[in-house]
């Protein structure tokens, strides 16, 4: 169960980085392995002169191997596990042996269904498009899913590992061309038009390292209305711990929210907390007429906005002085072009 908690794990991505190589891996295979067998078997035929049938039974098993290979070869990281059927109800990957559990929202949780695992070592990712401000679903906002570090160093340029557009319902399934590899995470960019890029956590690796399992972990993926992150960099023009972080995109930055599992509704009178001692981070939070940002706890909107947070630095949230054990990393786009959302959800 160790990796299905790290690919449920969210908001992981500490990724002021600099552009990371990610792309596409094939899955694993001992084709090499089996080419060195056939050879030593040709060895043995021409040294001994008598064991014929060993060696084409030899090359017979290299022959089946490689067709093994070519069809997707042996993937750890989708073996079942388990978990229901496919056709059963689920609230998680975890919950399904084929670790794909379909179902479009995040908060309020609705009921989704064990699917197939995807062919050839693949990721699926689904979910839907909201609008940050209003929680509402967007129709015809692309999507692209990217490494956490590709999305920090360069969100607008980073490679495509899967592309989707969302449909009349604000939702978007794709799936990857071949197993994923990319390292600290992959990040869902939402944007354009009215949008400015926004990027959502997705997924951690499955290994820990670089690989990724059967489907994405997130289910909310969010876009920023541009004209709200302007007003709000206005907003926060006169506090002098925002004179090197504004505007708000251009230069990088978190937007967050406090809100409610059950209900998905703004959380009020919630603070944000590094986890450790001697942090850089500055929060402020949208005050209750929504026009300016105070520093001392969430407003009605939720909503609060994060800078210079460490590299990796994990936040924690507190409601009526207790914390919630509710850990998160924060990411940033170290050349701007592209704001990080964190999102706390309270039981």
């Amino acid at each position: 169960m160790l990796r299905m908690k790290n690919l449920e794990k969210l908001s992981l991505f500490g990724v002021a980085f600099a552009l990371s190589t990610v792309g596409l891996v094939a899955c694993s295979d001992d084709g090499g392995e089996d080419d060195e067998i056939g050879d030593e078997g040709t060895e043995t035929d021409t040294e001994t002169g008598t064991d014929t049938e060993t060696g084409t039974d030899t090359e017979t098993e290299t022959e089946t191997d490689t067709e093994t290979d070519t069809t997707g070869g042996e993937c750890p990281s989708h073996d079942p596990i388990d978990g229901a059927e496919v056709g059963a109800a689920c609230s998680s990957n975890g919950d399904c042996a084929s670790q794909v559990c379909v179902q479009f929202q995040a908060v309020p949780p609705v009921e989704g269904t064990c699917d197939e695992t995807p062919a050839d070592c693949s990721t699926r990712t689904f979910g839907r498009v909201l609008d940050f401000t209003t929680g509402m679903a967007l129709e015809g906002i692309d999507v692209r899913v990217v490494s956490a570090l590709g999305g920090a160093g360069d969100p607008v340029g980073a490679e495509a590992l899967i592309s989707a557009t969302t449909d009349a319902n604000g939702e978007f399934d794709a799936i990857s061309d071949g197993q994923l590899s990319a390292p600290i995470g992959i990040v869902a960019l939402a944007g354009g038009g009215d949008y400015y890029l926004a990027a959502t956590g997705v997924a951690a690796p499955w290994d820990g390292a670089s690989l990724y399992g059967p489907a994405t972990a997130q289910r909310d993926i969010w876009a920023l209305p541009a004209a709200s992150l302007t007003a709000w960099s206005d907003m926060l023009g006169d506090d002098p711990d925002f004179a090197d972080a504004l505007p708000l995109g251009a230069e990088g930055g978190v937007v967050g929210m406090v809100r409610g599992i059950a209900d998905g509704m703004p959380v009020t009178g919630a603070t944000v907390l590094p986890v450790n001692d001697g942090s850089n981070a500055v929060i402020r939070y949208l005050n209750e007429a929504g026009d300016g940002f105070d520093g001392t706890e969430t407003g009605p909107s939720g909503m609060f906005v994060l800078i210079k947070p460490g590299l990796g630095e994990e936040f924690d949230v507190a409601l009526d002085g207790a914390t919630q054990d509710l850990v998160e990393r924060a990411g940033s786009a170290s050349n701007g072009g592209a704001v990080f959302t964190l999102i706390f959800d309270i039981p």
